[in-house]
């Protein structure tokens, strides 16, 4: 998996992903220790086929329609998010209206495709585990490890269908922890079924462990990409 994952055929890569997660789950220090010696001499190659797999997801998430609002907002009916704040402001609650839900459902009949949230959440399932358990040195590794050139996937939009784009996901220099960041930022306006719901709780799930032990340095990662500003907000709001 190491060597060929990011080569395989959609299905096997998916197949691949769900072993390796059976082989890790519940933080089996033995099959960790296994994996950091193998990324020991391949790490770039396998953080970029992580990094790939959440650049190409990036991309058809971002062509979905977003609700994602300026600083100026004023809850209104016409708008597709109405945020709901108490006196106190405790309680915090977001609907997602028939207007947003309706322009999914027509970009969907258009031809756009709708994203591979289960695999998308096995992926960002795949990379909670690695680390389960204050694994420090993956925990470093998919910190530190960042791709050596910009990904370039191909974008299939309703509008134009087959044209490439570059995601901020698979931006020059981007490691896995720093990805999951932007990835949030991208996913988090856009949660429009209960696959991306699904997926947005696994990704802050991931995020979550990832800076466990504590690792300081993942911590500085998730502040620098302005993880706490308001992206995991909104998801949380929205998943209520």
């Amino acid at each position: 998996m190491c060597n060929r994952w990011g080569e395989a055929a959609v299905d096997v890569r998916d197949e691949l992903t769900l072993t390796a997660i059976a082989l890790l789950d519940g933080g089996n220090t033995n099959v960790q220790g296994v994996l950091e010696q193998l990324l020991a001499t391949n790490a770039d190659a396998f953080v970029g086929n992580l990094v790939a797999h959440m650049a190409e997801i990036s991309t058809t998430v971002e062509a979905l329609p977003s609700t994602k609002l300026d600083g100026t907002h004023t809850p209104s009916a016409a708008n597709p998010v109405d945020e709901v704040l108490s006196v106190d402001g405790t309680t915090v609650a977001g609907t997602a209206n028939a207007a947003f839900e309706a322009q999914v459902e027509e970009a969907f009949a258009a031809g756009l495709p709708e994203p591979r949230w289960e695999s998308a959440t096995n992926l960002f399932r795949l990379i909670q585990v690695m680390v389960e358990g204050h694994h420090f040195n993956l925990q470093t590794l998919l910190r530190e490890f960042t791709t050596t050139r910009g990904i370039e996937v191909r974008s299939r939009t309703a509008a134009g269908k087959g044209k490439s784009a570059n995601s901020r996901v698979g931006a020059q220099g981007a490691g896995v922890v720093a990805s999951a960041c932007e990835f949030l930022e991208t996913l988090a306006p856009r949660l429009c079924s209960v696959g991306a719901a699904d997926l947005a709780a696994q990704v802050l799930d991931t995020l979550v462990e990832l800076v466990q032990g504590p690792c300081h340095e993942n911590q500085v990662t998730l502040i620098n990409n302005r993880v706490g500003h308001g992206s995991e907000l909104w998801v949380l709001c929205r998943l209520r």
